[in-house]
């Protein structure tokens, strides 16, 4: 089960994710994080919607990021096979990233795999 958000300052991935679950395609599970959600919010939306997770992909969402006129593939941090305990530190990276551009953070289960494309 996904976390649904309709702020539109969970930005452009998050958004692109849910209409992908919407539509029915099978994207691993994830939820967002606003922009001054707390180490207690990170905790919570594990428990809630990754309680079986040990490896977490920490993915950029900023405003404007993956629409219909903007890709912005490569600027932004994110990071793969995140640990629990790395959470805050890598989140903290992605939202950094952004500079002044508002935008979310979404924490997903991570899948190892030999390619992607």
């Amino acid at each position: 089960m996904q976390s649904r958000t309709t702020d539109h300052d969970s930005g452009g991935r998050a958004q692109a994710l849910l209409r992908l679950v919407d539509a029915g395609f099978r994207v691993p599970p994830f939820f967002v994080l606003s922009h001054d959600s707390t180490e207690e919010d990170i905790a919570a939306g594990i428990a809630r919607v990754l309680p079986a997770v040990s490896s977490f992909a920490v993915r950029s969402s900023a405003v404007g990021e993956d629409s219909r006129t903007q890709s912005f593939a490569g600027h932004f941090s994110s990071a793969g096979g995140v640990s629990f305990e790395e959470l805050p530190l890598q989140i903290a990276r992605v939202r950094a990233s952004y500079g002044e551009r508002p935008g979310g953070v979404i924490v997903q289960a991570f899948l190892p795999s030999d390619s992607a494309g």
